[in-house]
C-alpha cells in the first residue's frame, strides 16, 4: 500500500505517478489517500484500478461515494 500523506511529508503524489506506479509495480494494491482531495481521489480512480483507502476520517463517506473503500 502506498501512503500519499502531503501533511505530514510536504510532498503530494501526483495521481499520474500513483497510476505509472500501480502499473509497474504488481503489488501495489492500494493507495491511502490523505490530501484532502476528493478530485485527486476521483483522478486516482479514473487512471488506474488500485484500491482508495481514505485516509481523512471526515472524507470517508464522500470518497466511498466516488468508489473509495
Amino acid at each position: 500500500m502506498m501512503y500519499n500523506i502531503p501533511g505530514r511529508t510536504g510532498s503530494n503524489i501526483a495521481p499520474e505517478t500513483i497510476a505509472r506506479i500501480a502499473e509497474k509495480v504488481p503489488s501495489l494494491v492500494a493507495v491511502k489517500e490523505a490530501t484532502g482531495s476528493l478530485d485527486q481521489a476521483s483522478q486516482i480512480a479514473a487512471l488506474c484500478d488500485i484500491t482508495i483507502l481514505s485516509g481523512d476520517d471526515s472524507l470517508t463517506l464522500p470518497l466511498m461515494s466516488i468508489g473509495g473503500r
